[in-house]
């Protein structure tokens, strides 16, 4: 159980990230096939849920009741960091570091990203759950 307490915030932000997956690819701020396979189990489960039209419009805004604007700004700031990403590697940055890595899955999806060394810093637990 320390595992999912020591890495609830990335779990929780992996599954922020998975919601953009619900628009179409054209519609994405960016595309992360990884959000959803990097979720335990039961969080997958509950996100395959959300598949139904219904069900997800009613989650999503009863989030953006309980917590205005903060869907919007954690998306967006994914695509910010991902473009900042891909400028610096075309402008030849060799090494990355991501500080509270989480869940985040920019070392397996940036192309370009093999090309360089990449550092991820997170707790033991998290570490471990991805």
């Amino acid at each position: 159980m320390k595992i999912i307490s020591e890495s609830f915030a990335g779990v929780a932000t992996s599954a922020t990230r998975v919601i953009e997956l619900y628009y179409p690819e054209d519609k994405r701020l960016f595309d992360d096939q990884f959000a959803f396979k990097l979720l335990p189990f039961w969080w997958r489960i509950t996100f395959r849920l959300l598949y139904l039209p219904g069900l997800r419009s009613a989650v999503l805004s009863l989030r953006e009741r309980r917590m205005p604007g903060t869907l919007g700004a954690i998306l967006c700031r994914k695509r910010y960091i991902d473009d900042v990403l891909k400028r610096s590697l075309e402008d030849g940055i060799e090494q990355v570091v991501i500080l509270g890595a989480g869940l985040d899955s920019r070392a397996y999806r940036i192309t370009g990203m093999n090309q360089v060394q990449v550092f991820e810093v997170d707790l033991p637990g998290t570490r471990k759950l991805k």
